[in-house]
């Protein structure tokens, strides 16, 4: 049998709906919601984004029929990882802190959660912010890395420009930051207005 690790979140992150499609199977592992969906046939079209990225990525596969496996972070309510698989899915379970999943030709994929450091870092990467915020709340993070993400949501709000957004979120890091940083930000732009805030509760 052999064996391939995955990594969840590795896919994509969007935020969780209803999932109202047919079912396979339904799964649980700690947080987790794990379903395997019934074999789809791989095209461009599909509905569902995880077969059209795998149409696209694997030339020729249009036609052929595959079993997606998705799995939701239900704390945090987002879709931590989707993928196809092309033999399609014998079994799914958990063992030794990692979910498994058994496909039909006897390989084994083991799905691996990624550190919470290397999550943050994909999710700022993508602009999610008030996720990173959800999932830093939910880990339980200490104060001054929650400071240490609004510090930089407040820098990506800044450089878009949405400067009065990007100062609610610096207030946010009064104590963690120090005032100069945020000063230099407002000043080197002009917007000494927005000064007020800061330097009041500084």
């Amino acid at each position: 049998m052999r064996t391939k690790v995955r990594d969840k979140y590795r896919c994509h992150m969007c935020m969780l709906t209803p999932y109202s499609g047919p079912k396979t199977s339904v799964h649980t592992h700690l947080n987790y919601l794990v379903i395997v969906s019934p074999p789809l046939t791989a095209n461009a079209t599909s509905a569902s984004a995880t077969i059209r990225n795998f149409a696209s990525r694997n030339v020729g596969a249009s036609g052929t029929e595959v079993t997606k496996v998705t799995v939701f972070d239900l704390e945090n309510k987002f879709v931590a990882h989707s993928e196809a698989f092309t033999e399609g899915v014998r079994d799914v379970f958990s063992q030794w802190g990692n979910t498994y999943v058994l496909s039909n030709d006897g390989k084994l994929s083991c799905l691996q959660e990624k550190p919470t450091a290397t999550k943050l870092d994909m999710l700022y990467r993508r602009g999610y912010y008030v996720l990173a915020l959800d999932i830093a709340k939910t880990q339980q993070m200490s104060k001054e890395s929650v400071a240490h993400i609004h510090r930089q949501y407040g820098d990506h709000l800044y450089a878009k420009p949405d400067y009065d957004a990007a100062m609610q979120q610096y207030l946010q890091t009064i104590g963690y930051v120090q005032p100069s940083y945020v000063i230099r930000k407002v000043l080197s732009g002009n917007h000494h207005i927005l000064c007020c805030g800061t330097l009041t509760l500084a």
